[in-house]
């Protein structure tokens, strides 16, 4: 049967649990030199190009549908 620790008090094990040593171990490659990131900013980084386009292109759109309609509803409102 397992055991749940106490949430007060940290011991070695619960240390090495919570720091994750691999975090620094992802890097982005720019001109020949690596910089260490985090994990969560090398998910980011690891999304293809075309599909960071689509998501860019998703959002061109949405943003003009936005503005369209506020434009058209800004323009109702003063001509009536």
């Amino acid at each position: 049967m397992a055991t749940v620790s106490p949430p007060f008090g940290r011991t070695a094990t619960t240390q090495q649990v919570i720091d994750d040593p691999g975090d620094d171990d992802w890097v982005w490659s720019c001109a020949g030199i690596d910089i260490p990131v985090p994990h969560w900013l090398a998910e980011i980084l690891a999304v293809q190009p075309m599909v960071r386009l689509e998501i860019l292109l998703i959002g061109i759109c949405c943003g003009l549908i936005i503005g369209a309609t506020a434009l058209f509803l800004a323009i109702y409102i003063t001509m009536y």
